[in-house]
């Protein structure tokens, strides 16, 4: 009897790993270019997030000493979470049609706005926090991120609107 032979990434492969047809990324061009988006927004995020953070923590210890460095470490780690579920979430829902995307996106983005909400209500009452310095930090890293998402869209090589291919024949 003859065995078959499956490599990685072939059809018979991915059906084993649990992945449905269509999950494939030369098979979803969309998902391609959600997943391509997705880490060029993580490439340019942890540069750029963490040169706001950076500067966030400094000018806090500069202004309240440790009581601000600590506050404004927690606000950067914070946010810096917040920022990578939006990317976490991009990879995980990258192979949904765009109009569950775009929900799903919109339904995470309140998700992670509460919970920042939340984090900042509690961490408030600490007495070795620094309200003024979390907010501050975590609002300059947030926007830090945003930014480095806007500009890794632009430099992005990926088609914004994917034709539909048709078989011929």
């Amino acid at each position: 009897m003859g065995s078959t032979r499956t490599t990685k990434g072939s059809p018979v492969a991915e059906q084993a790993q649990g992945a449905g047809p269509g999950d494939r990324q030369e098979d979803n061009p969309h998902a391609a270019s959600v997943r391509t988006l997705a880490t060029a927004m993580l490439r340019m995020g942890l540069r750029i997030g963490l040169a706001g953070a950076l500067l966030a923590i400094a000018v806090s210890w500069a202004l309240l000493g440790w009581s601000g460095l600590a506050s404004a470490a927690v606000g950067a780690l914070v946010a810096f979470g917040s920022s990578l579920v939006t990317v976490w979430m991009m990879h995980k829902t990258a192979a949904l049609p765009p109009e569950m995307l775009f929900g799903l996106v919109l339904g995470g983005y309140i998700l992670k706005l509460g919970a920042l909400l939340v984090v900042m209500l509690t961490l408030r009452g600490v007495a070795v926090f620094d309200p003024v310095a979390l907010g501050v930090t975590m609002l300059v890293t947030v926007l830090a991120w945003a930014a480095a998402e806007v500009i890794a869209f632009q430099r992005a090589k990926i088609p914004t609107v994917i034709p539909e291919t048709r078989d011929e024949g």
